[in-house]
Formats: C-alpha cells, structure tokens, sequence
C-alpha cells in the first residue's frame, strides 16, 4: 500500500529495499518492484513492514 501525501510517501508492507539513492528509490512488495524518482529522496523512518520517504517525487511506477 502507498500513501501519497505533499513531499511524504509512506509504503507499507514492503519486503525489500533494493534502491537508496538521492534520485531513486525501489523496494519489492509482494511480486513487484516499486520504482519512485525525484529529487532529494530520503528515508524519514522505517519499520519492519513501513517506510517513510521525503523528497521531490517525479514519478512513480510499479514493475
């Protein structure tokens, strides 16, 4: 699940950071990869089954 909020998104039920960069993020949820791009994205918190991202979000797709 993903909520979108101004410059927040938080994911829940991921099973796997794949990507951490300042312009990219990707995590697995179930069968799928999420792929979000931007600017300045940064980790707020995580969990173990949430995570909270900051930044300047361009796009997001599910692979």
């Amino acid at each position: 699940m993903i909520c979108l909020q101004k410059k927040r998104i938080l994911i829940k039920h991921y099973q796997l950071i794949i990507t951490l960069e300042p312009t990219l993020f990707e995590c697995k949820i179930d069968q799928q990869i999420i792929s979000i791009k931007g600017k300045n994205i940064e980790i707020h918190y995580y969990s173990q089954d949430e995570v909270m991202l900051y930044g300047e979000f361009e796009s997001i797709n599910i692979l």
